[in-house]
């Protein structure tokens, strides 16, 4: 009997902390990262522009923002960014910020946003002028607020290629982001090589934070791979021969969960190409920090109220258990007590978890798909 009231318990628990993660009071934010490669390096830029731009439009929906890499200037005019926005208007408000000027050209990195920019800030990144990279790196960050009243803090960045460089630009953006608000999600061409993950490792655990995560790799939650896989699951460079993750979309914050991720944007060959990297489409689930603390308290209070209510309900069979001893003791053992015992708490279960899930009508939930976790 007592075994049965500790299970029944541990799973009203664990249905109230599932109710928790999934309940209602979420925005959706659509978010692409994509480096559109810069028109010295990647040739025909007034033609690759428009691949670009068929790429985004034929997506069901437009991302709600577009993380933006190798936005490339010249002093005579020519601005990729400008370029960009004459194609996709629906962008009205949008912010560059430039990480190296080489003179008559400099190179930066980009945000669109459809919502409104309520906060903007940027730095430039750890930069060793004696290194193999001439290239000074910069991070910026916008924070947006969707028309369902929930903020997420946005950074754009676009790592060195030089894998030491690489860790210097990662603390910078680690100290960064610790002054911003969460929820965040992290967009950029982060350079990152198959044996070399390192500024990954340092991005979700960095030491200052001990063991605790601080971003995580949104692929990995949408699509975890399996021990021992080959498969090239989230590659995005080159675009017609994927051969690595160098872009990522990294999330910080409790109240932000990866419902769907794509890899879009593949050539078949680099004339061919938009890009020569594919762009990531992710969609994710924002609850707020303070809607995620009132749901688990609630959440909590529930299982208090059931606790409360089982204990008596656990006293009451009990007795009904003394009763049928008794019965059967006068009348013989026709029956089984612990089978109808177990019937009796099958139905009592059932009863308890069918009011709190539904009949309190006030607090009733709209359901999530069960893989929009809060974290």
């Amino acid at each position: 009997m007592r075994i049965c009231f500790h299970a029944l318990v541990i799973c009203f628990q664990l249905s109230s902390l599932m109710i928790t993660f999934a309940h209602s009071g979420f925005a959706e934010l659509i978010a692409l990262q994509y480096n559109a490669w810069n028109f010295d390096s990647g040739k025909n830029w007034g033609e690759r522009k428009h691949r670009i731009e068929r790429v985004i439009r034929r997506l069901p929906q437009l991302p709600h923002i577009i993380a933006w890499n190798e936005i490339r200037k010249r002093k005579n005019g020519d601005d990729m960014l400008n370029d960009l926005l004459e194609l996709l208007p629906e962008y009205k408000y949008h912010k560059y910020v430039t990480g190296h000027d080489y003179g008559d050209t400099e190179e930066g990195i980009g945000f669109f946003s459809q919502y409104p920019i309520e906060e903007f800030d940027s730095i430039k990144l750890n930069h060793d002028v004696n290194g193999e990279d001439p290239n000074r790196r910069a991070c910026l960050y916008a924070r947006i607020k969707t028309p369902d009243g929930q903020s997420i803090g946005a950074f754009v960045t676009h790592l060195s290629y030089v894998r030491e460089q690489q860790k210097a630009n990662v603390l910078d953006i680690i100290e960064f982001t610790k002054k911003k608000p969460t929820p965040q999600i992290l967009l950029g061409d982060l350079n990152i090589y198959n044996d070399y993950q390192e500024p990954i490792d340092l991005l979700h655990r960095p030491p200052s934070m001990g063991k605790k995560v601080y971003f995580r790799d949104a692929w990995l939650e949408y699509d975890p791979p399996l021990p021992g896989s080959t498969a090239k699951s989230g590659y995005t460079f080159s675009s017609w021969e994927p051969k690595n993750r160098a872009d990522r979309v990294m999330i910080r914050g409790p109240g932000l969960a990866v419902e769907s991720m794509k890899i879009i944007g593949r050539s078949q060959r680099s004339v061919e190409a938009a890009s020569d990297h594919m762009a990531i489409l992710t969609h994710l689930a924002i609850v707020s920090n303070d809607h995620y603390k009132q749901e688990l308290h609630i959440a909590n209070n529930n299982v208090k109220t059931f606790k409360r209510e089982a204990e008596s309900m656990s006293k009451e069979l009990e007795n009904c258990e003394n009763e049928l001893v008794h019965f059967q003791k006068r009348h013989g053992g026709w029956f089984d007590i612990s089978s109808f015992i177990s019937f009796l708490l099958g139905i009592f279960a059932c009863a308890g978890v069918q009011y709190y899930r539904f009949g309190r009508k006030n607090n009733r939930p709209d359901w999530l798909p069960s893989h929009r976790r809060s974290q």
